[in-house]
């Protein structure tokens, strides 16, 4: 038998008819569609990568802009260094009178010994035990 040129299977393949698919193919192969309310609870969303991050770099930049950082509300909340206030802050106008004070020095805190491995020696001997608990 001779081989068939490229002529030739194009028409085999044009009059070729596929065979019918079983009856009980699709419910094997298909998954079953899940009602909305079950979907909520067991449903998926692919999202691509690139959507995610931009997502999250728009949070962090909203979470920067719109909360101040604290470093800059508290000290808008003191008064400079060497100045003592005479009325409450939240009573307007604030008195404020220069002092010629020195600060008192800050608070000596005690050193903590640093941990030193210097000596240090390894078990001889291990002798492990099993404890178990009974019932």
């Amino acid at each position: 038998m001779e081989p068939l040129d490229d002529h030739e299977l194009k028409q085999l393949l044009r009059q070729w008819e596929v065979p019918a698919a079983p009856a009980g193919l699709a419910p094997r192969v298909l998954p079953k569609p899940l009602p909305w309310w079950k979907w909520l609870f067991a449903g998926t969303i692919r999202i691509p990568v690139p959507v995610v991050a931009a997502l999250l770099a728009v949070v962090v930049i909203w979470a920067i802009w719109a909360y101040p950082r604290v470093s800059d509300s508290k000290s808008a909340q003191l008064p400079p260094a060497g100045v003592v206030v005479t009325r409450p802050a939240a009573t307007p106008p604030i008195e404020r009178v220069p002092t010629t004070e020195t600060p008192a020095p800050p608070a000596v805190t005690k050193r903590r010994e640093t941990a030193s491995l210097a000596g240090f020696q390894p078990v001889r001997q291990l002798e492990p035990q099993i404890l178990r608990e009974e019932r």
